[in-house]
């Protein structure tokens, strides 16, 4: 192949394109630390890479009994796969003293380099928006996920990883900007439905499709995105109720629909709930919503409702959680919302309210009725509940705009 160069891939999977066009991926290679080594010494191939630090980074301490036999041996196979499939140079690693190096006369096209190369253009503010947006979209195009993810038990690698994938990230927001100041919300949603795929935990992004998602009146896509990212992140991270996400939940909530409808009927089709079947759960902003709305119709026709905070503890507390004591406490909370789902009514309102809490709405309830109602549950869960050193307490407030501000304030911090 004489000297042409090799393409080299690292983000999403390790791969090497000949001049040709052939490929060799992981699964050509089959040996990890033969990744590894080939890895490294591109990664490093501007300078002598010793003996020492190759063992190093190529082997975990104690991995092999003989480093500098084992390393000889790799140099040989490394070389002997490289010549076979790339170059006819059996010297594309030249030995040097005390270690070795990629050969100069054999050039190499790295992705990572090519990264580097658009992300300075992209970040670059001196540039007109349109050039940026150019820029910010080769480095898109160019990550493909994680570096060499094969290798990733490695710390080098973890650290590079983390490296790209915050300068991926960052380019990201910048070209959601950018989109945003021209109004290219579809190109927002194609976007961060890529981004997501590599960050799914990341809120900013759920956030940003939201807005997107209102500004082109995709109200049904705004709420699916919203109760995704608030169940994987409250499932992944803990978080529940998050002051963003509520945020521009509330956004959501506020949104018109965007096509003329010809008839009432239209209207009762679309908001219509197909099985009414037992209580009502929903997520806290909307159990907020049906909150206010109770507070007003009561104060106009003088009549009470109740709500009640079942709060689930665990005797056996402990300052920091163990992952038993957790796993405990979540059990204990589908527990009790199965209890909700078989004691309460249509017309009932249940939501999470933070991780060992429900909030639940009695409609239509005198005091002593939504006292009834908290024994009978609190008794059910007794006697199905196997882990004794759980216990739920409550407490009973009359619906009223008092407790609606309070609601209001006390939503966005929990």
């Amino acid at each position: 192949m004489g000297n042409d160069p090799i393409e080299i891939e690292t983000f999403g999977e390790f791969k090497l394109i000949g001049a040709d066009g052939k490929i060799s991926t992981e699964e050509d290679i089959r040996s990890g630390v033969m990744i590894r080594f080939l890895v490294y010494i591109l990664i490093h191939r501007d300078h002598i890479n010793t003996k020492d630090e190759l063992i190093e980074n190529l082997w975990f301490y104690g991995e092999v009994d003989n480093p500098a036999g084992t390393l000889k041996n790799l140099t040989y196979r490394v070389r002997n796969f490289l010549k076979k499939n790339f170059n006819d140079d059996p010297m594309i690693l030249s030995c040097a003293i005390g270690g070795y190096i990629w050969n100069q006369d054999i050039p190499v096209h790295l992705d990572t380099e090519e990264f580097d190369r658009c992300y300075d253009m992209a970040i670059d503010q001196t540039l007109f928006p349109d050039d940026r947006i150019i820029w910010c979209e080769k480095v898109v195009d160019i990550y493909k996920g994680a570096f060499v993810p094969k290798i990733s038990d490695m710390l080098w690698v973890t650290s590079i990883s983390a490296y790209y994938k915050n300068r991926y990230l960052r380019v990201v927001d910048e070209l959601i900007n950018l989109y945003s100041n021209q109004k290219k919300y579809d190109k927002i949603i194609n976007l961060i439905n890529k981004a997501v795929v590599f960050d799914p935990l990341n809120e900013g992004l759920y956030c940003n499709m939201i807005d997107a998602l209102v500004a082109t009146g995709n109200r049904a896509m705004a709420e699916e995105t919203y109760d995704h990212a608030s169940s994987i992140i409250y499932e992944e991270l803990g978080i529940r109720n998050s002051k963003d996400l509520s945020e521009k939940h509330e956004k959501i909530l506020k949104m018109a629909n965007g096509s003329k409808t010809d008839t009432i009927l239209e209207v009762g089709d679309n908001i219509e709930e197909g099985n009414v079947d037992g209580v009502f759960f929903c997520g806290y902003p909307v159990f907020r919503e049906i909150y206010r709305l109770e507070a007003r119709k009561i104060s106009r026709l003088g009549e009470a409702e109740y709500v009640a905070l079942f709060t689930l503890n665990n005797e056996i507390h402990t300052e920091t959680p163990s992952d038993l004591e957790k796993f405990r406490m979540d059990k204990g909370m589908k527990l009790l919302e199965n209890v909700f789902r078989v004691s309460l009514r249509v017309g009932d309102v249940v939501s999470r309210y933070s991780d060992y809490q429900y909030i639940i709405l009695l409609a239509a309830c005198s005091f002593e009725s939504t006292k009834m109602i908290v024994n009978r549950i609190i008794n059910r869960f007794n006697e199905l509940n196997t882990n004794t050193s759980l216990n739920i307490n409550y407490s009973i407030k009359e619906v009223s705009n008092e407790i609606h501000e309070r609601m209001n304030r006390d939503g966005t911090d929990t």
